[in-house]
């Protein structure tokens, strides 16, 4: 299977900039890389209306994502610290 192509939105790059410690920071861009070649790892799906939306949860932080199967693209949308408005307003 060939590799995806992934973009990161400048939201999600601002957003990732602002991580703190840099070893959170490093893991998860390193996520995020892994997602070329695993763009759907175990538990990254979301639920009823964000169903074509994907999360990894990494540390108390989530990436949300979109996949472009046919393109073969994984689009990073928002890195965003885990509190109980998380998912509210999913990109």
């Amino acid at each position: 299977m060939s590799q995806y192509r992934l973009d990161v939105r400048d939201k999600a790059k601002q957003q990732l900039k602002a991580v703190l410690p840099e070893r959170l920071r490093r893991e998860l861009v390193q996520a995020m890389l892994d997602l070329r070649d695993e763009p759907r790892p175990q538990n990254s799906e979301l639920q009823r209306e964000l169903q074509d939306r994907y999360r990894l949860k990494i540390d108390g932080w989530r990436v949300f994502y979109m996949i472009n199967d046919r393109d073969r693209i994984v689009t990073v949308l928002e890195v965003r610290p885990r509190n109980r408005n998380t998912y509210l307003s999913v990109p």
